[in-house]
C-alpha cells in the first residue's frame, strides 16, 4: 500500500521574477475585461474561443 504525503512550500520570486508576474496578471485582468465587454456588447451572440484572443503572454 502506497503513502501520499503532502509537503507545502513556499517559492520566493526574484525582483525580475515578481515585476514579469506582475505584467502578466495586468495583462491577463486586461484581456479578461476585454473579452466580456466584447461578448456583453455583440450583437451576432458569437461565442467566443481562446483562438480569438491575440495576447502576447510572454515573459521578455
Amino acid at each position: 500500500m502506497s503513502q501520499v504525503v503532502t509537503v507545502e512550500v513556499r517559492i520566493y520570486a526574484t525582483r525580475r521574477q515578481d515585476a514579469i508576474l506582475k505584467r502578466m496578471g495586468k495583462t491577463y485582468i486586461q484581456t479578461a475585461n476585454r473579452v466580456v465587454a466584447n461578448m456583453v456588447t455583440s450583437e451576432d451572440g458569437k461565442r467566443w474561443s481562446s483562438k480569438d484572443i491575440d495576447t502576447p503572454f510572454r515573459a521578455p
